[in-house]
């Protein structure tokens, strides 16, 4: 259970600086931006750890700019 919290936390870490570093070239390129949001409930285990998973790659697809 350990494992996948510092797994969820390394990818929003990743998220972040990736939105970070793309925020200045997609506001000057006048790109629509996109926002993309996840709920999770209760405890962080092996399910919602794919579920955060999963979600990244839908936003990684779409190019969101930012996701929560």
């Amino acid at each position: 259970m350990k494992l996948a919290r510092v797994a969820l936390i390394a990818a929003a870490v990743v998220a972040a600086v990736a939105v970070c570093s793309s925020s200045a070239t997609g506001a000057a390129s006048g790109q629509e931006r996109t926002a993309l949001r996840i709920e999770i409930d209760g405890a962080i285990g092996p399910a919602s750890a794919m579920q955060f998973e999963e979600a990244l790659a839908v936003a990684a697809e779409r190019n969101a700019e930012v996701f929560i």
